[in-house]
């Protein structure tokens, strides 16, 4: 017999419910009526004002384990389902405040439901009694660990010392020997102009916020001591943080890991910067720095831009190297240090390393724009051993040089430009003959009994013809600057040209207008060994003005290196020489001829570039800069009647008139010149010291102050410290 009763009370509360019951065995009755007497009385009670029946409890959901609702649950003691992420009490609450009670600050962190973390799995296992498994399944666990760590200790030492040879050799293999340029696209048609539509890139920053993996400034290890200069060690990782730029974008070349790569951008270079930062960099490549992105067909260069980066025709990766490292100088996305403070910076460590090179990795480099022509100039000296890909090479050594102008590594550049000249000719930039299919054999006479011989014909260049009107100019546009490069080379050092001019027989590019429009590309018919360069212009362009003042400029320079170790009687014979004559007059009749619409030196461009026309400056110019050069050893200053000293003077005022044409148009200069066009100015500044000097020993002091004040001039457009010794004291 089993006697239960309970009260109304005990049914609804959450304290002890008892339950009354009578075993078989004989409980004593005095105990059983002390229990049941007053529960009779309630019983009575209750039923006579009409109690309600006991609560039914729902077991119909899982019980929660213990401790495995979340802690602001388990804190506030209310209900929780131990949802994930986030449970439904506390998703309710959160939506109920934001809707009533709204507040940025804590809507932005979003719903606050955590969980205690798990326990340890080894744990669990030991608690649930599986000894044997735990310890099958820890040996697995500790031999996956050491796999991971061995491989990530070859990676790093393959990358390190490899270069990342592994991702260039597959970059290599992309597209077939006779493509390794700028090939020929469905959308085109040959010897027609190709028209892509034009991508609108737009960057922001905290667009790269969501994948990039932003790594905290670090020294660099091994750091020599400091040394008393314009910079130390530590003042490098400063002044890179806190200089131009200062964002986490400048710490993604090379340093976002490889899952991320492999999940946004499948088979992106690793050491190349984030996909919208590498994008970003073309583009202000293309819109700010002048001169050097006009061998490039842009339409061209962003489709292949946009295709995969495992796709034959993705750029090579040396040249976007090459392009972010000359674009970072025009652009506060990223970090770059300040010119001056690395070459002091340099200078101490080819001192204190005594040639057993740099100590810092190029992973590890802060400055943006040398990190990237770092791993450029790794990635170029590859690609020479694999062979494909080669113009874009060619075309990533060009800009690098000009990358090598713009921050003064003046004997890095030399070598470079040597390099580039050697490529443009093994892939027959340079000869007319490579733009043009060989002509055919002539047919064999069928009268004839012994058929005709035909002879094997010799391909000279490893590039076949263009395909396209746009890649034809392309390529004269690289061959041409090739040229130019060159000749500042040689005349900026004293030393011999890289370049023989015997074998260049290409015509001039055509303008810049014809090749940015989408109709047909006419061809330029004049070339380097035709005679009337200097007085016809039929294709009025600043860049075909440029290439013909540099040609000047490059005679000039081979003229002089002859006759420069000359005594004075020997000079004045010289001076009287037929070519001597000959380059002179060439100078005169190239300025007598310029065209009437090019003659005001400050211009805007009308193309994707919207600023003042860099090449037009350079090449007004050149021309004053050449006769200078050429005049420069036959001048004696102490004769007021020698015609060199006065040609002398009056080309230097020459210069000067360019100076002060910039100054009333407020131009920009950093975004107005050209990395060269800096000497042309020092060349005519240096010129007029020589005077000044002249001027202080015979105590003209009228002269002295005129002197002075062009001087002054010249050193405001260059205000960087490194022209300061250009004002007299």
């Amino acid at each position: 017999m089993v006697a239960s009763e309970f009260s109304p009370s005990e049914a609804s509360g959450f304290h002890t419910r008892h339950r009354v019951s009578t075993d078989k065995s004989n409980p004593s009755p005095s105990s059983t009526e002390a229990s049941n007497a007053p529960r009779r009385d309630s019983d009575s009670k209750d039923q006579g004002q009409g109690s309600k029946p006991p609560r039914k409890i729902n077991r119909t959901a899982p019980s929660l384990k213990r401790n495995a609702a979340c802690l602001p649950c388990r804190r506030r003691r209310i209900k929780c389902d131990a949802g994930k992420p986030f449970c439904s009490s506390c998703s309710k609450t959160y939506l109920f405040l934001r809707r009533t009670h709204p507040d940025a600050e804590r809507d932005a962190a979003g719903v606050p439901c955590v969980y205690e973390p798990d326990p340890d799995e080894d744990e669990v296992l030991l608690a649930a009694g599986t000894k044997r498994k735990a310890e099958e399944e820890k040996a697995k666990d500790d031999l996956i660990r050491d796999l991971q760590a061995r491989v990530g200790e070859f990676s790093s030492a393959y990358r390190s010392t490899y270069a990342n040879a592994f991702t260039a050799n597959l970059e290599s293999n992309r597209g077939p020997s006779n493509q390794p340029g700028p090939s020929y696209y469905p959308t085109q048609t040959p010897l027609q102009s190709s028209a892509y539509p034009t991508f609108d890139i737009q960057f922001t920053p905290s667009d790269n916020s969501s994948f990039t993996n932003s790594l905290p400034a670090q020294a660099y290890p091994n750091d020599p001591p400091p040394f008393q200069g314009a910079i130390s060690s530590d003042e490098y990782t400063d002044g890179a943080q806190n200089g131009t730029g200062g964002g986490t974008l400048g710490e993604e070349s090379g340093k976002v890991n490889d899952p991320m790569l492999d999940m946004f951008w499948p088979g992106w270079p690793p050491t190349l910067p984030a996909q919208k930062l590498t994008m970003y960099s073309v583009e202000t490549f293309f819109s700010s720095v002048p001169c050097i992105p006009f061998i490039f067909n842009r339409q061209d260069f962003l489709f292949r831009l946009s295709l995969p980066p495992i796709h034959p025709l993705f750029p090579q990766r040396s040249l976007l190297h090459a392009i972010c490292a000359v674009a970072s100088r025009y652009s506060l996305a990223v970090k770059t240090l300040p010119i001056e403070d690395y070459i002091n910076l340099e200078d101490y460590d080819a001192r204190t390393m005594h040639g057993r090179g740099c100590w810092i990795e190029v992973q590890d480099m802060l400055c943006f724009s040398e990190r990237n022509a770092r791993h450029a100039v790794a990635t170029m000296n590859y690609h020479h051993i694999g062979g494909r890909g080669l113009l874009d090479t060619c075309q990533a050594l060009l800009v690098f040089n000009y990358w090598c102008q713009t921050t003064c590594r003046w004997m890095e550049g030399w070598m470079n430009i040597g390099a580039a000249c050697r490529l443009a000719t093994c892939l027959g930039l340079f000869s007319s003959l490579s733009y043009h299919h060989p002509p055919p054999h002539p047919p064999a006479d069928p009268a004839s009994p012994f058929p005709r011989p035909q002879t094997p014909v010799v391909q000279q260049s490893i590039l076949g013809p263009p395909r396209t009107e746009a890649e034809r100019e392309e390529r004269l546009a690289t061959a041409w600057m090739a040229f130019c490069q060159d000749s500042e080379a040689a005349v900026s050092s004293g030393w011999v040209n890289q370049l023989g001019v015997e074998e260049l027989t290409i015509p001039f590019p055509a303008s810049r207008a014809d090749r940015w429009s989408e109709r047909p590309i006419p061809e330029n018919v004049q070339t380097y060994h035709s005679t009337d360069i200097n007085i016809s212009h039929p294709v009025p362009d600043a860049f075909v003005l440029l290439i013909k003042g540099q040609i000047l400029l490059s005679r000039v320079g081979v003229f002089i290196r002859r006759y420069r170790r000359l005594s004075m009687d020997e000079k004045e014979t010289v001076r009287e020489s037929s070519e001597f004559r000959e380059i002179e007059k060439d100078i005169q009749h190239i300025r007598y001829s310029w065209p009437a619409g090019l003659k005001d030196p400050v211009q805007y461009m009308n193309g994707y570039q919207k600023q003042i026309d860099a090449d037009l400056i350079s090449a007004h110019l050149l021309p004053p800069t050449a006769a200078i050069l050429l005049h420069e050893p036959f001048a004696d200053l102490s004769d007021p009647a020698c015609p060199s000293a006065r040609k002398l003077l009056h080309e230097s005022k020459g210069c000067l008139k360019v100076v002060f044409e910039m100054c009333n148009n407020s131009a920009a200069i950093s975004y107005s010149v050209s990395a060269i066009a800096p000497w042309f100015l020092y060349t005519a500044a240096r010129t007029l010291l020589l005077f000044y000097r002249r001027a202080l020993a015979t105590s003209d002091l009228k002269k002295v102050v005129e002197y002075h004040n062009e001087i002054a001039a010249v050193r405001q457009v260059l205000p960087s410290p490194l022209y300061t010794k250009l004002t007299p004291q």
